[in-house]
């Protein structure tokens, strides 16, 4: 069930959805699922979109609401919030630090396109 919801990350993974597909009750379910993990369904699922958050803000250059919208958190204030609760830092200032990719340079033009 893990593995199948980490695929997923981007969609609404509720518990009730996720016992659904398991074919199991929601109470059921997160039972089932925080001893076998430890945890609960919505933290596991929160600490895998902020370790795919990561992952993307490290590897690539696009926005941080694409970020968001792309693991699930639904919209950037929603991606800060739990960074900030769980890394003590911004997504920009994570990307800046550990980025992989080389920062853009700054345009001749002030940033200003031509028309």
């Amino acid at each position: 069930m893990t593995a199948r919801a980490l695929g997923r990350l981007g969609e609404e993974l509720s518990v009730e959805r996720l016992a659904k597909r398991a074919a199991m009750s929601p109470r059921t379910f997160a039972r089932q699922f925080r001893e076998q993990t430890g945890t609960t369904p919505h933290r596991w699922l929160t600490h895998q979109r902020l370790i795919a958050a990561q992952r993307r803000l490290e590897s690539g250059d696009e926005p941080v609401d694409r970020v968001a919208e792309a693991v699930g958190f639904q919209t950037a204030a929603t991606l800060r919030m739990h960074f900030r609760r769980a890394f003590r830092t911004t997504p920009t200032l994570y990307r800046r630090r550990f980025s992989k990719i080389a920062p853009r340079a700054p345009r001749a033009d002030g940033g200003r396109r031509r028309r």
